[in-house]
């Protein structure tokens, strides 16, 4: 593949998570040699090839698989075409901290604004139509889908970094019960004393509370900062996100 390492480099720079795919030896006849490789990313783009055919498809979705997991592995396979057998190793590369913020309103705005220059890979979860006009949303990724549907393929794991600033509050209870129990680098909700004790009683009603986990959620969100505007609050957030990624 050439130009590997210069793409291997962009990719981390962009904080893209992709698996580099290696072929390291080769029985019988292939059409490429040990050391060809191929990025494969999270979307199933490419970057090189290993081959083409029947063996990429598989190396493919091996690799998702094993990106998806946060793994790396090996795989030993053979082409249907000619017989030969080929083995690959497969090496997951993932962002150090990505960040998830639920709900797309003027605060998760704010803190997207000063995410972006803090190096985190951004995620922002919103079911609204047109919420993503914004153009503060332009090199992040968005989901305009429900928190529901987004949770159904979301395994958050001591790289993520969870804010929960919905338009609704049950939103953010019904998060916050999905994800509690999981493991996070930071999990923070935003919110006054009486929506931490509905958030609380919507886990207790639920079956769902932890106390142990409950203590750990970051309630009200933030550092204390004077002002209540939605940049002073992202500011606040961006400031305890920066000071909890210093301690993973």
């Amino acid at each position: 593949m050439e130009h590997w390492i210069k793409q291997i480099v962009d990719a981390r720079k962009q904080q893209r998570p992709f698996s580099l795919c290696t072929l390291t030896r080769v029985e019988g006849s292939f059409g490429r040699s040990p050391g060809a490789r191929m990025l494969v990313f999270e979307d199933s783009s490419l970057q090189g090839t290993i081959g083409g055919g029947p063996v990429e498809a598989e190396v493919i979705a091996r690799a998702r698989k094993l990106l998806k997991e946060g793994n790396s592995g090996t795989l030993e396979t053979h082409n249907p075409e000619t017989g030969a057998k080929v083995w690959f190793f497969i090496e997951s590369f993932l962002p150090e901290a990505e960040l998830v913020i639920f709900g797309a309103g003027h605060v998760a705005r704010a803190l997207v604004y000063f995410a972006k220059k803090l190096e985190f890979r951004i995620i922002v979860v919103d079911e609204r139509d047109d919420i993503f006009n914004d153009p503060v949303f332009e090199d992040v990724i968005t989901k305009r889908i429900s928190h529901k549907e987004f949770l159904e393929d979301f395994e958050p794991t001591e790289r993520h970094f969870l804010v929960l600033c919905s338009h609704r509050h049950e939103y953010d209870y019904e998060i916050l019960g999905k994800v509690l129990r999981k493991q996070w680098a930071y999990l923070g909700m935003i919110g006054n004393k009486q929506k931490i004790a509905e958030a609380k009683a919507f886990l207790v009603e639920k079956g769902l509370y932890d106390e142990t986990a409950f203590l750990k959620v970051d309630t009200p969100i933030g550092i204390p900062l004077p002002g209540k505007t939605p940049e002073i609050i992202g500011l606040s957030i961006a400031t305890k996100l920066i000071m909890e990624r210093k301690s993973v």
